[in-house]
């Protein structure tokens, strides 16, 4: 009697266990997105700044527009803040852009156009390569004076500071 108690408590217990490591399985992948590509899981080792640590003297509002230049860089120090308010997904494959609190955030040369590799999964031609938690900005990082692209794993909207006059700016600005 008590073995054949044990067997039957086995066949019980063993699928519910087994979804119950499936769902935290699934908890896991949804909350730590791995949809972000591997070459960008450790690329700054942090979630990003709570708050500037200047008052911005420059700054632009990025959406990632394809046919035009996306902003302009004297080389100064700048900073990306990605914000909260989001659509899904923008690369092909990509992941949940309202459960995954992480973007993937691509910079490239306006002279060297943005590629999707499907096989990697991610943009290529990229000179800078990061993931920031939306409503947070990045750590400081340089760019060479010159034009550049910006891509987002996700729709949403991107502001670029600067703590210097002219630091950064928009390469079509709309006269009033």
């Amino acid at each position: 009697m008590v073995k054949k108690t044990k067997t039957i408590l086995i066949i019980i217990l063993t699928p519910v266990v087994l979804f119950l490591l499936y769902m935290l399985l699934l908890f896991f992948s949804l909350y730590r997105g791995f949809g972000i590509p591997r070459e960008l899981a450790d690329s700054n080792g942090e979630d990003g700044l709570q708050s500037l640590p200047c008052d911005p003297a420059s700054s632009v509002e990025l959406s990632g527009s394809p046919d035009e230049p996306n902003f302009v860089t004297n080389g100064s120090d700048l900073y990306l803040h990605v914000k909260k308010d989001c659509n899904a997904s923008t690369f092909p494959d990509g992941f949940n852009a309202f459960i995954n609190p992480k973007v993937s955030v691509y910079i490239g040369n306006f002279e060297t156009p943005p590629m999707y590799d499907y096989d990697k999964s991610t943009i290529i031609n990229a000179t800078k390569k990061m993931i920031l938690d939306k409503g947070k900005y990045s750590a400081i990082f340089q760019l060479l004076p010159g034009s550049y692209w910006l891509r987002l794993s996700t729709d949403c909207k991107a502001i670029l500071y600067s703590c210097e006059k002219g630091g950064v700016s928009d390469p079509n600005p709309v006269w009033r």
